[in-house]
């Protein structure tokens, strides 16, 4: 029997363009997306207060994400770095059919994108610790995931078409 998958999972370092792609997806109508890392910042803070807060906010990730799968009418969209969260990761895609997609931007662009984007909203913006986990990233948290997909992160036209062509593709669910 074919089935479609249920959604995607959109992984990088901070700063690779996972949440506005997730955003534009959602935009056009093409998955449900909600952008998690404002409303951990405000319900457990930043930096010692969140990391204080670390289960709590994993749980509190765990329990979003399965009813976004609950409701949702179509796909979803999740954005991860892949590193806390590795146990949920696995759980999307083992038994719920979620893939997972490689946002793949240059360190330059996530730097530049991190040095811009609002404060208030996101966990870090901290350029000289972005760009120490842009190295570990892509050095020791890549290599262990199994991508669908990679998609070009400074290209949100192509990346989108080419999640909508995932999203479309049938697979053998023997």
């Amino acid at each position: 029997m074919a089935r479609r998958p249920n959604g995607v999972v959109l992984m990088g370092p901070p700063g690779c363009g996972k949440s506005f792609l997730g955003n534009h997806l959602a935009r056009l109508g093409i998955v449900t997306f909600v952008e998690l890392e404002p409303i951990l910042v405000e319900k457990f803070g930043k930096g010692a207060a969140f990391q204080a807060n670390k289960d709590a906010a994993l749980k509190f990730i765990r329990e979003s994400c399965l009813r976004q799968l609950r409701v949702a009418k179509g796909p979803i969209a999740f954005e991860s770095t892949g590193v806390s969260d590795r146990a949920l990761i696995e759980e999307l895609v083992g038994g719920h059919q979620v893939l997972l997609v490689k946002v793949e931007t240059p360190k330059v662009v996530c730097l530049e994108r991190l040095a811009t984007r609002p404060r208030a909203r996101n966990l870090s913006n901290d350029l000289a610790a972005g760009a120490r986990f842009y190295d570990f990233w892509h050095r020791d948290i890549e290599p262990t995931y199994a991508f669908a997909a990679t998609v070009d992160g400074t290209s949100v036209s192509e990346a989108t078409r080419a999640i909508v062509a995932m999203l479309n593709i049938t697979r053998n669910g023997a």
